[in-house]
């Protein structure tokens, strides 16, 4: 759906572990996987997880032809090309910067707590505030394939704590790329 754009799918898994409610990820989703459309139904989806690039991907040691479903094993989505144990060794494969998000989710105990949409004058930005107690967390996605600044928001003192760059510090405007994300949030707290 995202046409493999890393951009893009960084961004939406920001979205999915930065909004509001409980992220939910099924197998095959943190590498990035494919699916098979020639498969009937809902099996297009189910097949067999992509461990490595060993023959049934890793999954199996039994004859291909007496797995339940086959594997995903050409084009960009196969097993050779996409599979648990390269992108484990690959400290910028999507794996990596997905345990990343989940790792910054867990010690952010700002998400889950009071939160709010923060209006901007950037259409395609959305903003959402995090209040928990006596911190914040204010968290920005630019949905729009230009680069944008963001003005007129209280982000002073805050640092990045998740983002898809390093940026310079805030100030009196926040810079996001294009399909950037920045998770800003109070040092002292972090």
């Amino acid at each position: 759906m995202l046409g493999r754009d890393r951009r893009r799918i960084e961004l939406a898994f920001s979205l999915l572990f930065s909004l509001p409610g409980t992220p939910v990820l099924y197998y095959g989703d943190e590498i990035g996987m494919g699916e098979d459309l020639s498969l009937q139904e809902r099996n297009a989806v189910r097949t067999p997880m992509q461990w490595s690039n060993a023959p049934n991907a890793g999954f199996s040691t039994a004859p291909r032809t007496q797995c339940a479903l086959p594997v995903v094993a050409r084009g960009a989505y196969g097993y050779r090309r996409v599979n648990v144990a390269d992108q484990y060794r690959d400290p910028s494969s999507l794996l990596h910067f997905v345990r990343r998000a989940v790792r910054v989710r867990r010690e952010l105990r700002e998400l889950g707590g009071d939160w709010e949409q923060v209006r901007v004058k950037e259409p395609a930005v959305l903003a959402v505030r995090y209040r928990r107690d006596d911190s914040a967390l204010l968290v920005l996605h630019n949905l729009s394939g230009e680069p944008t600044r963001v003005r007129s928001l209280d982000a002073d003192g805050l640092a990045d704590a998740f983002c898809n760059r390093e940026y310079p510090a805030p100030a009196a405007s926040v810079e996001l790329d294009a399909y950037g994300f920045r998770w800003l949030h109070d040092p002292e707290a972090f």
